[in-house]
This record gives C-alpha cells, structure tokens and sequence, in this order.
C-alpha cells in the first residue's frame, strides 16, 4: 500500500501544473504561520473563551446558527489543547453569557503569557479550511492552468487574508463548505451538494441567502441526469438545514436553551438581520429587490445547476455588500465567486484588483472600532500605546481641505467600492450568459 501511494504522490507531483500548485501552496501556508500568532480582534479571543467553555465541558452541539464552525473549533481545540496548558487562566469564566467583547476585557487576554501561542493554535481550523477551499478550486477546472489561476487568486488576496489570519475571524469554514458544494453540483452529485450546502449554512447565518437558490435549481431543474429521488432527498436536505439555521423549530412551539442557558431565539427576530434591509429608497429595499431578481433568474434559466448556484450566489452576495450595512471581514464571503469565474475567465484578473484595492481604502478610512487599528494586533494594541488610528489622523489634517471630510472621504470610498462590484457582478454575468461552451467547460 505504501509503495502504491508513493507511487501515485510520483505520478502527481511529476505534472508541472500540480507541482507549481503544490509551491504556491507552501509560499501561503508559510506566509499565513507568519501572521498567524501576532494579529486578532477581539472576537477571536472571545470565540475562544466559548470554545474552550464547550470543550470543557463536552458540547459539540448547540443551539445556535453556527453548528458546523463550533463543531470544527471544538474537535481542533480539543486535539491541539495540549499546546495550551494555561488555557484555564486565560479563557474560564463563571458566566459564559458574560460578553468579553470591550477594550478592557481584550486587555485580560493580550495581556496573558499565551497570547501569541493561542492566536496561532485557535486559527489552525482556519488555515486548514483556507488551504482546504485553494485544493477544491485547483481541482475544480479539468484545465489545470485555469484551477492554478483560479486557487493562486484566492491563496494570495488580501481580503480572506486579513479576515481569517489578521482579523482571525471562523469565515473560512463555511466558505469552504459552498466551496465543496459548488464543486459537487458541477460533478452532479446533488445529494452531497445539499449536504455541504446545508453545512454551509449551519457555518455562519448569512450563509441563508444560498438556500432559495440552491433549492429553486434543484426544484425547477431540468437537467436530465437529475433524478427525481435525488431532486426529493437533495431538497429536504437543505430545508433542513435551513430551518435549524433560522431556528424555525422555535416557531412551531419548541423552545430550545443554548449552552449559556439562553433561550433560542428564530434568526429573523435577531438584530444583525436589520443589516438585510438597511438601505432602502422610498420604501424599496435595494438587496431584496436585487435578490428576487436572482431568485426569477435562476427559475428560469436553463444554465447548469452549478451556474446557477456559482452566480446566483454571487449576485446575492455581492447585493449584500453593495446595499447593507456591514465590517471588513464580511467580504471575505464572497471571494470564492470572482475565485472561480477567474478560472473560467482572465479578464477578472484586473477589476479584481481594483475592488482589493478600493476594500483597503474603504475600510482605512471607516475603520469601525475594529477593522485596521483599534483592535488589531491585540498584544500591540494601537488603543493602549495610544497611536492614532488614520481617520483621527485624517480629521485633524482635513481641516483645510473644504467638503472633503472624513465623511466626505468615506462616501466616496464607498461609491468606489459599489462601482468594483457592479463592474465583477457585470462580468460574471458576462461570463455565465454570453461565453461559449469552450470557456465555460
């Protein structure tokens, strides 16, 4: 057996295409160990304190929208523990309802002997997702050159690397689960897409938008190779999933209690789904307008189901991001998508470098409490040595400057950044609609 697999790792890496892959892959995962134990937001190290809190006391499940990641955070936490032998003195606390998310609270963590060792230790379930997501794209294109372009764009954005390694948030796991799905539904294998799909969504909340989707094109197919039994099985499966997801349970009398012994409460009723519905025009609500029109695509459209998905979702997401309110590291669920259609498509090689670009400038200049200099580098903190953030800097120099304010600089970063999304939505449209059978397969 062992003769046969050295065989093949032969026979792999004798391809030139699979050996670049296999050098970019270790220029990132050396590049991310670098960065790994010297960045984190606050949550980071709060997630950490709940992990900690679950594995102690053997919960793999809970009533929450985000089974999946908790799941994975717990089985690596739980092997790679050993490493963290002060855990205890860093992460207990006798009320795990007791928010840690405050300036005064980071400083308990960062302020501890581990903190450097505890970043890298709690972001291993991150990296091996991150490089997880760049093997799924290599492989998702027969043409190999396209699956090398395709995972070389993910593996070196800035965007999922500041969102996993510098913000050090979970958003890699259930990115790598739509991933996974997308790549199933281009094989036709429908049941397990509905399965990543649904632990897609059970990896962060917003993860919902794929469900209608996803359920419309499988529901609606008219794909022959589909049959009836994987459409029924593939459809509930992802119901299910989804109803978990939104705490639907709750609604037909079933109350539930969390880990902390707080009630579940249904997603809807949660405040951060205001954010859906933050940007409206005389009483028409942008994202939901631009969501409909996905979902009336994908109805009747007669493009693969993983077209459907692979767009659609783009479209959806990338509408979430161009009309609601949100934070840096949310962006990072949407590179999968330019990810993907760089492969089928040069051209995204250039307006995705100007939406890199405009998501720094942004974000630079709106930095809310979070995203590039209070809270990063937590054991560096800016807050405690007291240099001043860059909208702080760029308030007191544009006092000369006539209407070109912080506020000023802000509208039109975020113009800029609308302008980077419409310009990829457009192209992967494009793509998708108006390319030839050669580029699309």
């Amino acid at each position: 057996m062992l003769q046969t697999l050295k065989n093949k790792w032969h026979l792999f890496y004798a391809n030139s295409d699979n050996k670049q892959f296999l050098r970019f892959l270790l220029i990132a995962l050396i590049l991310r160990m670098m960065i790994m134990p010297f960045f984190g937001h606050i949550d980071l190290l709060s997630e950490a304190r709940r992990v900690f809190y679950w594995a102690e006391n053997n919960i793999f499940i809970d009533n929450i929208a985000r089974n999946t990641t908790m799941f994975i955070e717990v089985i690596f936490f739980r092997i790679f523990h050993f490493l963290l032998p002060e855990s205890q003195s860093m992460f207990f606390h006798a009320d795990i309802a007791h928010s840690m998310a405050s300036v005064p609270h980071s400083f308990e963590f960062v302020s501890h002997l581990t903190t450097f060792r505890t970043f890298f230790i709690f972001k291993i379930p991150y990296l091996v997702c991150d490089l997880a997501t760049a093997v799924i794209l290599y492989n998702y294109f027969s043409d190999k050159q396209k699956g090398l372009r395709s995972s070389i764009m993910w593996l070196f954005n800035p965007v999922t690397i500041f969102a996993f390694y510098i913000f050090g948030r979970f958003e890699s796991i259930p990115i790598f689960f739509i991933a996974a799905a997308l790549l199933a539904l281009k094989k036709n294998k429908i049941i397990l897409a509905a399965l990543l799909l649904g632990l897609c969504l059970n990896g962060r909340e917003m993860m919902i938008l794929y469900f209608p989707i996803f359920l419309v094109a499988i529901v609606f197919s008219t794909n022959t190779l589909l049959t009836l039994r994987q459409k029924i099985i593939g459809s509930l499966l992802i119901i299910v999933f989804a109803a978990v997801t939104m705490q639907i349970f709750s609604v037909l009398g079933i109350h539930t209690v969390d880990a902390a012994g707080s009630e579940g409460v249904v997603l809807v009723k949660e405040n951060r789904i205001q954010h859906l519905f933050a940007f409206s025009l005389h009483r028409i609500m942008f994202l939901p307008l631009a969501y409909t029109l996905v979902i009336i695509w994908v109805f009747i459209s007669t493009v693969s189901e993983e077209k459907k998905l692979l767009l659609g979702g783009g479209i959806a997401m990338m509408s979430f991001f161009a009309f609601t309110a949100h934070t840096a590291h949310f962006t990072s669920w949407m590179v999968i998508f330019p990810a993907i259609f760089y492969g089928y498509n040069r051209t995204f090689l250039k307006p995705f470098i100007v939406f890199c670009l405009v998501w720094v400038g942004y974000w630079m200049f709106m930095t809310d409490l979070g995203v590039f200099t209070l809270w990063l580098a937590a054991p560096f903190s800016l807050h405690f040595t007291g240099i001043p953030n860059i909208p702080t800097l760029y308030s007191h120099m544009s006092g000369n400057f006539g209407i070109f304010d912080l506020n000023m600089i802000i509208y039109m970063m975020r113009t800029f950044f609308l302008a980077s999304l419409i310009s990829l939505a457009w192209l992967m449209i494009h793509t998708t609609i108006h390319s030839d059978e050669k580029t699309l397969h």
